[in-house]
């Protein structure tokens, strides 16, 4: 009998633009919400590891986009987005 299908490691909330659900390595089944706009674009996450280690360096005036102000989840919403955006593009441009 065949595995099941693997859930997707991010998805887009359904309600809220620019807001995606990301799975926990930690915790099977749980997601976390980033929010890519939030802080003026350097994102936001409800995890924990965001709340002492990213948030900080975000507030101190640290650079978006880099190891100090993503965490993991952060990162991969990122990269999500972005290939989306590239095959949007790369769509428009054969057409």
């Amino acid at each position: 009998m065949p595995l099941p299908e693997p859930l997707p490691l991010v998805i887009a909330s359904g309600t809220e633009r620019m807001v995606y659900l990301v799975a926990s390595k930690s915790r099977p089944g749980a997601r976390h919400r980033v929010d890519l706009l939030a802080n003026k674009g350097a994102s936001e996450c409800d995890c924990k590891s965001w709340a002492c280690r990213n948030w900080p360096a975000i507030r101190d005036g640290k650079p978006a986009g880099t190891k100090e102000t993503l965490c993991r989840h952060g990162i991969l919403a990122r990269r999500h987005f972005l290939n989306l955006l590239l095959q949007t593009l790369a769509k428009e441009e054969n057409e």
